[in-house]
């Protein structure tokens, strides 16, 4: 997953859609893991006075060859203080070089599932649209989408997002199961003297290393 939101921010280079990459994060062994980028605070929700502004960014995005499949959550469509039209959850875009393809996928994609969002918006603008935003909140805080102004932090530091993709609960299972199986090693190994434990020391160990590990 997180090699196709790195595609899908490459994609997009020069059109002015993304928020900027800062970096990568990785483990300590090398493997990235997710993407360092400016704030996603920096944006606000989408109105329906963004219609204009969506759909020309959307049209960008088409001209290139590629198709923006996470419109249909329009939470993943940001509006800048500058008006200026950010994307996030770059996973979902997808390239069709076929133009008759890409007319197909864009008019799924974009044009009818935006018609149907910016009609929506259009009938609650008077009272307001609430979203849910976990990409922006670790709480899912509420954030309406009218009149709100979401205020930078008191930190001199640049305020940055970061994104990572969550491994298998199995995978992450038998991790953590390996790292005990190695501390319990180091701990046998480490307490009294080698030659006192013998192969009693080194059967405790097997046994409990093939239970932690398997």
């Amino acid at each position: 997953m997180i090699q196709r939101e790195i595609a899908g921010h490459i994609a997009l280079q020069g059109l002015d859609l993304t928020y900027e990459v800062l970096g990568h994060v990785a483990r300590s062994d090398g493997e990235i893991i997710g993407l360092m980028t400016e704030s996603e605070l920096a944006g606000r929700p989408v109105q329906y006075r963004d219609r204009a502004k969506v759909y020309e960014a959307l049209a960008r995005v088409e001209r290139r060859g590629l198709v923006f499949c996470g419109a249909q959550n329009y939470s993943n469509i940001h509006i800048l203080d500058s008006g200026k039209v950010r994307l996030t959850n770059l996973a979902s875009i997808w390239c069709f070089p076929n133009p008759t393809t890409r007319e197909e996928q864009g008019a799924r994609h974009h044009w009818d599932v935006m018609e149907s969002v910016f009609v929506a918006l259009r009938a609650r603008a008077r009272k307001g649209v609430w979203h849910t935003l976990p990409r922006w909140s670790p709480c899912g805080r509420r954030i309406c989408n009218e009149g709100i102004a979401l205020l930078p932090t008191c930190s001199p530091m640049r305020d940055l997002s970061v994104g990572h993709i969550l491994q298998d609960a199995c995978v992450v299972e038998r991790i953590r199961r390996r790292k005990e199986a190695l501390d319990i090693v180091r701990r046998l190994v480490g307490s009294g003297d080698r030659k006192q434990q013998g192969a009693s020391t080194a059967k405790v160990t097997a046994n409990k290393v093939s239970l932690l590990v398997i």
